[in-house]
């Protein structure tokens, strides 16, 4: 499937569960802004509306536009579990400070240049599966360690850098300790934590 713009939740109670499990589905539009008119927008609408986006297998590709969650929509949660998403970025800061959730939980999250933008009412999650680039990026976002399907594994392709300045925190440890590492694989590349 192929298509310029996909937006979930578009309208107030709008409740959307997409379950991918194969196949391709490629988002080709490029309006990268944080707005409504965006070309991948998840959680459109508030009044009561919701949207699940389950990825177990197949392939997601958006690479002229960040995936943005949580306009008005206060529960807007993406499960990974497998497959592969191929994104611009993920696009946390949309005007918007609505509860929002990336869990990557299996399968490859595969990010551009806009990485991950912060905004401390969303967050992500990383319960296994591998975060990394299709090109360098950095993020303010802390991360999570779940560890809800296993290691996690950070690997940003030959000569990209991935850095992570709002740092890497275990969810099962005591805040004020350093974050535990050792669920987490760090590969290829430079990788900046903390």
């Amino acid at each position: 499937i192929t298509t310029e713009r996909f937006v979930s939740s578009d309208g107030p109670n709008a409740v959307s569960v997409i379950n991918h499990t194969d196949g391709v589905f490629n988002i080709v539009g490029t309006n990268n802004t944080g707005s409504t008119s965006g070309s991948f927008l998840l959680g459109h609408w508030g009044g009561g509306s919701s949207t699940v986006y389950n990825l177990s297998g197949g392939e997601l590709n958006s690479l002229g536009a960040r995936m943005s969650l949580g306009w008005d929509s206060s529960n807007v949660v993406v499960n990974q579990t497998g497959g592969t998403a191929n994104i611009l970025g993920l696009g946390l800061t949309n005007g918007r400070n609505n509860p929002a959730t990336y869990n990557l939980d299996g399968g490859f999250l595969i990010l551009g240049t806009i990485g991950i933008q912060a905004n401390g009412n969303k967050s992500v999650n990383l319960g296994g599966g591998t975060l990394g680039s299709l090109a360098s990026w950095s993020t303010t976002q802390p991360l999570f360690l779940s560890n809800a399907a296993g290691t996690s594994t950070i690997a940003p392709a030959a000569g990209h850098n991935i850095v992570l300045s709002g740092g890497l925190t275990d969810l099962f440890d005591d805040p004020s300790d350093d974050p535990d590492l050792g669920a987490v694989n760090l590969g290829n590349g430079f990788i900046k934590a903390g």
